[in-house]
């Protein structure tokens, strides 16, 4: 039992900092991962890294999460998954829920208004190149 609370912590605390450090999305975080889970702790061999890269791609969801999840399951079961999934999410979570407080208690300043009218063109203009790249 107390193996299992070591190795949950240890799952919970790299993947909170894969999750606080993982930017560009879920692919960019299975380097983070690997170097994690394969090359610092040796929780996973690389042919065990590729499969569970191949699962976490082909299961719906994002490919970072479901890589953090599996790889807990694989060292600790269910509980190491559910630590390295929240651990993984942990930062981002934060993020949002700060952001959203501060939009709750700010969100009518005229200053930060106007701010957000005059980003819309922008992400128009960023969606639309972004449709139109996948299209052609």
């Amino acid at each position: 039992m107390c193996e299992l609370i070591a190795v949950c912590t240890e799952l919970f605390l790299r993947f909170l900092k894969i999750g606080a450090f993982s930017f560009g999305g879920g692919y960019a975080s299975l380097t983070l991962i690997r170097e994690e889970a394969v090359t610092a702790a040796g929780w996973l061999t690389d042919a065990d890294f590729t499969g569970l890269c191949a699962l976490a791609e082909i299961t719906p969801g994002p490919v970072g999460l479901n890589a953090a999840s599996f790889t807990g399951w694989q060292t600790a079961g269910f509980p190491g998954a559910l630590t390295a999934t929240l651990g993984f999410l942990f930062p981002s979570v934060s993020i949002v829920w700060l952001l959203a407080a501060l939009f709750r208690k700010y969100g009518s300043h005229p200053l930060l208004r106007q701010v957000l009218v005059s980003l819309r063109p922008v992400i128009c203009a960023m969606v639309t190149y972004a449709a139109v790249s996948m299209l052609l």
